[in-house]
């Protein structure tokens, strides 16, 4: 077989183009999953009418507006002994 040569600039050039080539498909592999489902969601918000999508901000707003109870932090710390407590309340 006869040796073909190639100029090392375009020998590099082609190195890259296929180290990229490469990472773009592991990451592909990788991520390809989420980017499914993330494009699924989106066809599926997009294929909803007015009605659904009317619902749905109403819902948003509803969990916008209750507040959150902090059920933790409104107990009072069960300590019997009179321990020190920690930074973290424990």
């Amino acid at each position: 077989m006869a040796k073909i040569e190639v100029d090392p600039k375009e020998e590099e050039y082609y190195r890259e183009i296929a180290y990229y080539e490469f990472q773009i498909l592991r990451f592909k592999e990788l991520c390809g999953d989420v980017i499914e489902n993330s494009k699924n969601q989106i066809r599926k918000k997009q294929s909803r009418n007015v009605n659904e999508l009317e619902y749905d901000q109403e819902e948003a707003e509803k969990m916008i507006d209750q507040p959150e109870s902090d059920d933790e932090e409104e107990k009072p710390i069960y300590n019997p002994k009179n321990v020190p407590l920690g930074w973290d309340g424990k």
